[in-house]
């Protein structure tokens, strides 16, 4: 046995003892290692380990609030993995293309475009890390505000799978890849015909289904479905909102929740009678014919309807709608036409004063959608298209025997 090694066995023994160090922690720091090490993929020189797939999928995963243990102990869990490791070995291949293509020479444009993101991401980060570090050192002030901040930039670096300095050439790894992705996508398109088939198949469709359960749409919208037919009662629309004070709301609310109808209904009188002068001053301008939009920004607390498109279109709303506010719907329902105001509306959180900006009910003509449906359509196509590229790619790698997977070994 070597000097250095009796010397490092003799070191970490004394640590043990003074529990500096642990055989148990070393064996398992070297455990995970080797798990993290094992390799699920090989493209010609290029190994895809296991530590690679578990950080790509959480990190694609956690957006849609799924965990890797959710995902381990589903199912379809093969799919999820097989998906992870092809991805991951695609983007190898995306890089290999991008040199033979010379897509990888980027232009100084392109730097440019990718420093921007970079320091705006980093700025963003940095943002996080003060106020971050900041609540650490108020709730205790034990701690040191410099510590704080870097811990929670490493943090986030080691969940990411990077560091502050590969961040950029991860940024630009990314870039390549896309323009790998555009430049075979690129003569992919859609015909006027094509759209408008598209549109009355969905048309009939959707009637069909409206017909027999008008609450039918609110189910589409939640799976992402473009709704083109409308039941009665669906419209567009924004509101004033005049808020109660803290401690109004809070007691209201806790009223409502305990259908305590008496309290709640006093509450709520009490509130509406300190905005009531609020509440005159904008019925009697109203009636005056000033423009709703201009009240909206002299008095609306809603930050919804803040910024465009919600502050000049409005927001969609109808009676199958859920998670709405006590009479909010009720005050929908007697809007009839484009334009017409509600009375004001008093429930646990103030007063609104809601206006119709368009009325829904019905099918959605063509013409104002088209361009979205085309969108649609196109972007359908060019993912298809990518399938069918990269598949390619991998049913020639694994033939040629340039490609093994090894997805068992996870």
């Amino acid at each position: 046995m070597n000097k250095r090694r009796i010397a490092a066995l003799l070191m970490c023994v004394l640590l043990a003892f003074s529990g500096g160090c642990s055989l148990i922690d070393i064996d398992e720091e070297k455990a995970q290692a080797m798990e993290n090490a094992k390799v699920l993929a090989e493209y010609k020189d290029t190994d895809i380990t296991k530590q690679q797939v578990v950080q790509y999928m959480t990190q694609l995963y956690s957006q849609q609030g799924q965990s890797l243990d959710d995902l381990e102990s589903s199912d379809n869990w093969s799919i999820y993995l097989n998906g992870g490791i092809e991805k991951l070995v695609i983007d190898a291949m995306c890089i290999e293309k991008a040199a033979e293509l010379g897509l990888d020479q980027l232009t100084e444009d392109e730097k440019k475009d990718i420093d921007d993101q970079y320091n705006s991401t980093m700025d963003s980060l940095k943002s996080y890390a003060e106020y971050m570090a900041k609540a650490a050192v108020e709730d205790n002030s034990s701690l040191n505000y410099d510590e704080e901040y870097q811990k929670t930039l490493d943090d986030y670096f080691a969940s990411m799978g990077y560091t502050e300095e590969t961040l950029r050439s991860k940024m630009e790894r990314e870039f390549i890849i896309t323009k790998v992705y555009d430049y075979y996508i690129k003569d992919v398109a859609v015909s006027d015909d094509e759209v408008k088939n598209e549109y009355d198949t969905q048309v009939s469709i959707q009637q069909g289904n409206v017909e027999n359960d008008p609450s039918f749409v609110e189910m589409q919208e939640s799976l992402g479905s473009r709704v083109l037919v409308y039941p009665d009662g669906y419209m567009k629309v924004r509101h004033i909102y005049l808020a109660f004070d803290d401690e109004t709301k809070t007691a209201a609310t806790t009223a409502y929740g305990e259908d305590n109808t008496d309290e709640y209904n006093r509450l709520i009188e009490k509130g509406k009678a300190a905005l009531q002068t609020k509440i005159d001053d904008i019925q009697s301008r109203l009636a005056a014919g000033e423009d709703f939009g201009a009240l909206m920004e002299e008095y609306n607390e809603d930050t919804t309807y803040s910024s465009e498109p919600n502050s000049t279109e409005g927001t969609e709303t109808g009676p199958y709608k859920s998670n709405t506010l006590p009479g909010y719907l009720d005050a929908v329902a007697k809007l009839t036409k484009n334009g017409d105001v509600s009375e004001p509306v008093v429930n646990y959180n103030g007063v609104y004063f809601i206006q119709c900006v368009k009325m829904l009910a019905g099918v959605v003509p063509y013409d104002d959608v088209k361009d979205d449906i085309k969108s649609d359509l196109l972007t359908t196509k060019q993912y298809e298209e990518w399938e069918k590229v990269t598949q390619g790619w991998i049913d020639d790698a694994k033939a040629a025997g340039t490609l093994k997977l090894y997805p068992e070994r996870y």
